[in-house]
Formats: C-alpha cells, structure tokens, sequence
C-alpha cells in the first residue's frame, strides 16, 4: 500500500469470538479493535475482556479457527478499547474510563511469539 492509493476493503471471514466467550451480551463480544504488528506478520484482536493473536496470513486467508487468546478479565478493564503488538510481542491494552470521572487505563503484555 502506498500513500495516496486508494484501498479497497475485502470482507475475509468472521471472528468466532461466541465460540471461546461464554455470554450472552453482545457487547462483550465484540472486536473493539485490530493491530497488525510492524512486520506484517501478527493481527492482534481485542473484545472488552479477551485478546486473540493471529498468523497475518490466517486472517488474509479467511482462517479463523487457528488463533492464541488470552483473557483479559484479570485486568479489570472498565471499557477495554485499543490494542498495538510490535514485532517482538509486546501487546499495549488502552481502555477508556469507566465513566463518572473514572480514569481509563494502560496495559502491557509481554507475549511469547511462535516463529
């Protein structure tokens, strides 16, 4: 992709994030946002309260079912929203705050990537 190009968006599947999150508000299910990694080669995903790591070239493919997810509970998120990974896996989590003057919160992961 280069600057000044015009991209065209390609749907290539759906996440299956009902299938690992054991409820019944949507809301929680959601992607809230997408990262690939500097090199290309790693999509992170996030839900309010789970992350999913993929292969770039699973995702391109429309290959959903070969993922690594982490749950994010533990964090305590109020309203988990953004997500980055860099090459060496480090996964930054950004939430917003939780309303009523509520800060939002930062997070870091450090994730064994598979070569």
């Amino acid at each position: 992709m280069e600057a000044g190009t015009l991209a065209t968006l390609e749907r290539v599947g759906q996440v299956p994030t009902e299938r690992f999150l054991k409820t019944t508000i949507s809301r929680q299910t959601r992607i809230t946002d997408a990262e690939t990694s500097p090199d290309g080669k790693w999509v992170a995903m996030r839900t309010n309260k789970a992350l999913l790591l993929y292969r770039a070239a699973d995702v391109i493919a429309g290959r959903f079912n070969t993922f690594w997810h982490f749950d994010l509970a533990p964090l305590d998120e109020p309203q988990g929203e953004g997500v980055a990974i860099t090459n060496e896996g480090d996964v930054y989590l950004a939430s917003e705050g939780g309303g009523h003057g509520l800060p939002g919160t930062f997070a870091h992961l450090k994730c064994a990537l598979p070569k």
